[in-house]
């Protein structure tokens, strides 16, 4: 879990304690170490070997997924904007 603590992202289903489905695909989830120690939150996937995408490095329940991805998708157009890529066309 250094990884985790870290700020990497992703969790490799190998790196689960238990080989049990944990959760419904898509599924919002806290993650927590050895020791239920609370690392984050996560978007669970059932059928990748990234099982548990990580969200934020606090708790975040369900109520308040919306405004943070909306949060978060403001940032980066905020983001774009000052490179000066919102205009950017791309080759097809």
């Amino acid at each position: 879990m250094a990884r985790i603590r870290s700020g990497h992202p992703w969790i490799y289903r190998s790196d689960l304690l238990t080989a049990e489905s944990i959760a419904e695909p898509g599924a919002l989830v806290n993650v927590v170490d050895e020791r239920s120690r609370l690392l984050g939150s996560a978007l669970y996937s059932s059928t990748s070997q990234i099982a548990l995408r990580m969200i934020s490095p606090a708790a975040v329940s369900s109520e308040e997924l919306p405004q943070l991805v909306s949060q978060r998708v403001s940032a980066a157009i905020a983001y774009r904007k000052r490179l000066d890529l919102a205009e950017t066309s791309f080759p097809d």
